[in-house]
């Protein structure tokens, strides 16, 4: 499991003042970013790996991801995995766990913030990645792609990768 130090608790939550909060991008290591944010008084870590760090998780390989068995789409460089952890009273981060449904429409507009928020510090990056559940997946897109109607960007979803891995890219309506 990864744990915080308290000093990068500290420091990635220094500026928090409500119950439901966003962070700045940070950079934890060549591989990663943080995005820490608040949820319904909740800490919660989006962490955005690099594609070099994940040939080592077995999820995605540096330059494609596999459609099936015989399709895969390249994007070099230009995506993240997206994971989501919770943080912990004792800095543990642990993999989200489920929320409340009634929360979710509220949740995935955090979630579709942050990512915004990461493309606008991270200009040439358009392709997200996630590892969740088919049903989860649903209504995740079901949820932002309403969302995407008040933004600069289209949102593309890549409902043909294997499951469990799903993923989005945005496009500039621009």
């Amino acid at each position: 499991m990864t744990r915080l130090s308290t000093k990068q608790n500290e420091t990635l939550f220094k500026n928090e003042h409500s119950i439901n909060w966003m962070g700045s991008v940070v950079t934890m290591s060549q591989f990663h970013d943080y995005i820490p944010f608040i949820f319904n008084g909740r800490k919660y870590i989006m962490e955005l790996l690099y594609p070099s760090n994940n040939a080592g998780d077995n999820s995605y390989s540096d330059n494609h991801l596999n459609f099936g068995t015989e399709q895969s789409i390249t994007f070099g460089k230009s995506y993240r995995v997206i994971k989501v952890f919770t943080v912990c009273d004792n800095n543990e981060l642990k993999v989200m766990p489920l929320i409340d449904i009634g929360t979710i429409s509220a949740f995935s507009k955090a979630l579709y913030n942050l990512v915004l928020t990461y493309v606008n510090d991270n200009r040439n990056i358009k392709h997200f990645f996630y590892e969740t559940s088919p049903e989860l997946a649903r209504l995740v897109k079901d949820k932002v792609s309403s969302f995407t109607q008040d933004t600069s960007y289209f949102m593309k979803f890549h409902d043909d990768i294997s499951i469990p891995f799903y993923g989005f890219s945005l496009i500039s309506k621009l």
